[in-house]
């Protein structure tokens, strides 16, 4: 590597570097980080280099970002229809107020520029030792080993100290965010708290053939609805399969006949909203998806969501394929091609990753951790189901010891939650969750909800598991016990 690349500050990749200008210009809380350790040449791109220099000045003497008030105004003579590069800068700025609109995971942006500066810090440290070294050898010693104790000293920028109790404004801010970033669309266990979370990872527990595939797209929707991004990792469903649910979640459509379609709704008592029996609707669905008009509607019905469609990303990777440290490479390619980092990653499902066959268990274990792990590492929200095992299979009420192949998932997992459903209650479209963990809140309860997979929806109506159904669906079972009986004797 010639020297002069080895001294001068690292180049921020493009998008990256839209990012921490975007940060810089607009960003209040972490804009003055960046404006004391980026540098205007780090920025290939003229156009960026323009506006960071402008809003590095303005930083010094303001002690805040331009903000959306003055940030055109750092390029103004730029803006000039007469210009001939006003195109570009338009395009700049535009593209970061979109940025600031959308939200971007400023955590994993401020951890990659950290990364990037020290690498460069001792990539440089490292050359003057090893010129000192070739100049005076054994005489350099001690200056080498200064060398290396300033680099040491210089780690402040990436040391994290913790935080303390006066940090107790942050705490509120964090449940805060946490309480309303996420949500599953299942009413019980949002006002639980029962939610994603960046960091964490959400396990979903069930048995094949319940629904697993569409609690993670009923999750991967609301998160995209909320304007979030979503990158959905299929191992066992094709990509296409995967959008078309995508699409009837969505628009609450199903795939062949619009036809009138029976759905279930819960009845609830006035006070306490407890269950009070359930009802029938007919619905009359707006188009199915193999109707020559599908295309046309779901374009209109697309023009709503505006920038929002794309920020879902499907990837199918092949059963026995991708772990953990693949899915890390994917993570980094996707932001460099595509500058795309999600807010939410779901693998479905989570049994079918790459592992050592020769001690699958223990290696899927450590698989989850590394999970885990990334998450905590890039900020982000993991969310991935997996089988239950022959006894979870016919049991009444799915328990986080039903969890197939290894058990220390459920010990990993920031939240588990469990699906269980008799056969009369799938025949009724019902089914029941269970919080059986729940690191950061409330746990141990359950949700009753109904369900139509014909039109998409995992949940259509939910409610607060109580005595009250658990003494309808037992009255439900000895009449059904009943009617069997006597068609047995005639």
């Amino acid at each position: 590597m010639p020297e002069s690349s080895l001294l001068e500050s690292p180049k921020l990749p493009l998008a990256l570097s839209e990012n921490v200008l975007t940060l810089l210009c607009l960003n209040k809380e972490h804009g003055r980080l960046v404006s004391q350790v980026v540098q205007p040449n780090q920025f290939e791109n003229q156009v960026h280099t323009t506006f960071a220099t402008r809003a590095i000045e303005y930083w010094k003497k303001h002690k805040a970002p331009p903000g959306k008030a003055h940030i055109a105004d750092l390029v103004e003579e730029f803006l000039d229809r007469e210009n001939p590069r006003n195109v570009s800068y338009r395009a700049c700025l535009n593209g970061m107020l979109a940025l600031e609109h959308a939200g971007m995971n400023v955590e994993y942006v401020i951890d990659q520029m950290k990364t990037m500066q020290r690498e460069a810090q001792l990539r440089r440290e490292t050359y003057k030792a090893a010129e000192l070294l070739e100049a005076k050898r054994h005489l350099a010693i001690g200056e080498v080993e200064q060398i290396y104790a300033d680099i040491l000293k210089s780690r402040e920028f990436l040391f994290e100290p913790g935080i303390k109790l006066r940090d107790y404004g942050r705490a509120l801010k964090y449940l805060e965010t946490r309480k309303e970033e996420f949500v599953t669309g299942i009413p019980p266990l949002d006002r639980g708290g029962v939610v994603p979370a960046r960091g964490t990872v959400m396990l979903f527990l069930a048995p094949s053939g319940f629904g697993k595939t569409w609690f993670t797209i009923n999750v991967g929707r609301r998160t995209l609805q909320d304007n979030k991004r979503v990158l959905h990792v299929t191992l066992e469903l094709d990509e296409m399969p995967t959008l078309v649910r995508y699409l009837q979640s969505l628009f609450a459509v199903p795939r062949d006949s619009a036809e009138n379609i029976v759905s279930m709704k819960i009845n609830k008592t006035e006070v306490g909203e407890h269950f009070a029996g359930l009802r029938r609707r007919k619905i009359k669905p707006a188009f199915a998806l193999t109707e020559p008009r599908a295309a046309r509607k779901i374009g209109i019905k697309m023009d709503w969501y505006g920038r929002r469609i794309g920020n879902l990303i499907i990837k199918q990777f092949p059963m026995r394929r991708l772990d953990m440290a693949g899915l890390a490479a994917y993570l980094d390619t996707l932001e460099a091609t595509e500058r795309f980092i999600p807010d939410l990653v779901i693998i479905d499902y989570f049994g079918v990753v790459k592992t050592d066959m020769r001690d699958h268990r223990l290696s899927l274990g450590r698989e989850f951790e590394e999970f885990r792990a990334l998450m905590g590492e890039r900020y982000m929200a993991g969310l991935t189901p997996q089988q239950v095992n022959r006894q979870g299979m016919g049991a009444r009420s799915v328990r986080v010891t039903h969890a197939a192949e290894d058990i220390s998932l459920i010990s990993t997992a920031d939240i588990a939650i469990t699906m269980s459903a008799t056969p009369q209650e799938r025949e009724k479209r019902l089914a029941r969750l269970h919080v059986s963990k729940n690191r950061d809140g409330r746990d141990q309860f359950g949700a009753l909800l109904t369900q139509n997979y014909d039109i998409g929806q995992f949940c259509v109506d939910a409610i607060k598991l109580d005595a009250e159904y658990w003494s309808w669906l037992q009255a439900q079972e000895e009449d059904n016990d009943a009617r069997t009986d006597v068609a047995a004797e005639d």
